[in-house]
């Protein structure tokens, strides 16, 4: 099986484990022809440089990371290829533009991938408790803002291809040694719509 997630380029990257995830500071010798070195910090206990995921890492790694990784899908066909994708954002499915993750099955489609969609849900505390660990140990910056929109854009796949696609939908509440229990589609909707005004009053 093969993976395409940004989380397996974040590991092995020495620039991004210097400025985004253990932090540090430049020093300088001084002097009329001064050397610099890095000085790293000890594991940080927040986010640190923001910015250099948002303007650096992320507009190079996303766009490098699917070219590359279908070159390697069509070279050596992995007979499975996982894809954690929150599809944010996906308001309609009529077209690419309002849902742009309709580009990426077509693709596996057209590649003759057989696609299958695992929604999982949490809810919101765990998923931002989860999230701020995160952050501080990788040192990709977390926001909750987008919660109830990845709800909603499932709910719009699965109204899509639930009849051309196998869906699976499991409640993740994080036991340990078992498996998460399933939602029924029903059971889903309502999550959705309860955290989709949550949010609203939030925000609001």
């Amino acid at each position: 099986a093969m993976t395409l997630d940004g989380a397996d380029v974040r590991e092995v990257s020495e620039v991004w484990k210097r400025y985004a995830q253990d932090g540090g500071k430049w020093q300088s010798s001084g002097g009329r022809h001064p050397v610099r070195w890095w000085v790293a910090n000890d594991k940080a206990h927040s986010c640190l440089l923001s910015k250099y995921f948002k303007d650096v890492a992320n507009p190079n790694l996303k766009h490098n990371l699917k070219k590359y990784m279908f070159k390697w899908i069509e070279t050596y066909k992995p007979k499975t290829v996982l894809i954690p994708e929150t599809a944010v954002p996906c308001v309609a499915t009529i077209s690419e533009k309002f849902c742009p993750v309709l580009k990426t099955i077509k693709k596996f489609r057209l590649l003759g991938y057989r696609v299958k969609f695992v929604i999982v849900y949490a809810p919101l505390e765990q998923v931002r408790k989860a999230g701020m660990k995160r952050a501080l140990t990788e040192g990709k910056p977390y926001s909750s803002s987008a919660y109830a929109l990845g709800l909603f854009a499932a709910k719009k796949l699965y109204k899509k291809f639930r009849n051309t696609a196998e869906f699976i939908i499991v409640n993740n509440t994080w036991r340990t040694n078992q498996l998460p229990d399933q939602l029924s589609w029903r059971a889903y909707k309502q999550v959705v719509s309860k955290s989709i005004w949550r949010q609203i009053r939030e925000f609001g």
